[in-house]
């Protein structure tokens, strides 16, 4: 690749969608079960795409950018290459990365990269250099794989000049989705289904512990739009987890004189189940330090897959 090329991000057009389905499709998980739809219809749809970092890593970014289509948020997909920008497709070695936008967090972003070796000098100065992060106002990456972390952590502080966050994390995935097709009951009084819009979203915004004045905003949208999970005894819910819009479960919360019961284990399970009926792909991560939280996933019957990282900044 020739040294004098200008290396940036830029927008994704609709006639180089094909060729970069074609790439993304060589990058997904050799050892997984996700059933992809790239519909080609539209350019949100077709955002669909945005689904590999290395390995088994992209899941939570082909869900972020379906759900975004569903929820009709805005987002942006970009591509960073170098000699071949004006050719009709995509190199096979393009790093891609999205931006998409919710209440509580001006953007969420999630990036893909080719496996092997790839040009970490360049992916920096353009990320440091690129109009798609408005470094200016809050971000946060989502799952980003361990070996960037340096280069978005670096750009973020002593580039940029931001106070950053870093949160260490363990991903989770499904291997065999057959496992979670079950009844909705758990016993004689405790039922399994979607959280209402009443009770079930006051509950879950109440006990999320990050939770904030736009969070019941953005509840009430995702509750409408995306997958859920409620435990519900007579009719009042007792237990309660999400998919969020950055495309990970989460939220999982159960009222502290139901704890103990199986309630968690069992609503975490029929939201992974909706979740494959939505067409999605299930994934979920649990602190490094939260060793509670991993083995509850363990219980759950999801796989430990990957290390990854939540770097943020709020400018507040």
């Amino acid at each position: 690749m020739s040294t004098h090329a200008k290396f940036e991000f830029r927008l994704v057009d609709e006639d180089k969608l094909n060729s970069a389905v074609d790439i993304l499709k060589t990058r997904l998980p050799k050892s997984s079960n996700v059933r992809l739809r790239l519909d080609l219809s539209n350019f949100i749809v077709s955002s669909r795409l945005i689904i590999s970092i290395l390995h088994i890593i992209p899941i939570q970014v082909y869900n972020m950018v379906k759900m975004s289509f569903n929820l009709k948020s805005k987002i942006q997909v970009y591509y960073m290459e170098g000699t071949g920008a004006d050719t009709e497709t995509l190199p096979d070695d393009c790093i891609i990365l999205v931006n998409t936008f919710r209440e509580e967090v001006d953007q969420e972003i999630s990036i893909s990269i080719p496996p092997g070796e790839f040009d970490k000098f360049n992916f920096q100065d353009s990320l440091s250099n690129t109009s798609a992060i408005d470094w200016g106002k809050s971000y946060e990456f989502v799952c980003i794989d361990r070996s960037i972390t340096p280069i978005v952590f670096e750009v973020s502080t002593h580039v940029k000049g931001n106070l950053t966050h870093c949160n260490p994390c363990y991903a989770y995935v499904v291997d065999n989705p057959q496992e979670f097709f079950h009844e909705n009951i758990i016993n004689n009084q405790a039922v399994l289904k979607q959280i209402d819009l009443q009770g079930g979203l006051e509950f879950m915004f109440k006990n999320w512990k990050y939770s904030e004045e736009k969070t019941k905003d953005y509840l009430a949208r995702i509750l409408q739009k995306l997958p859920s999970g409620g435990v519900y005894i007579d009719e009042r819910i007792v237990s309660g987890v999400v998919q969020n819009s950055n495309g990970v479960i989460g939220m999982l919360f159960t009222r502290p004189e139901e704890r103990n019961k199986g309630y968690g284990v069992s609503v975490m399970r029929y939201l992974i189940k909706e979740i494959f009926q939505a067409g999605l792909s299930p994934c979920s991560v649990a602190e490094m330090r939260n060793i509670a939280s991993q083995k509850l996933h363990e219980k759950v019957g999801m796989q430990k897959s990957h290390e990854v990282d939540y770097i943020w900044y709020m400018n507040k």
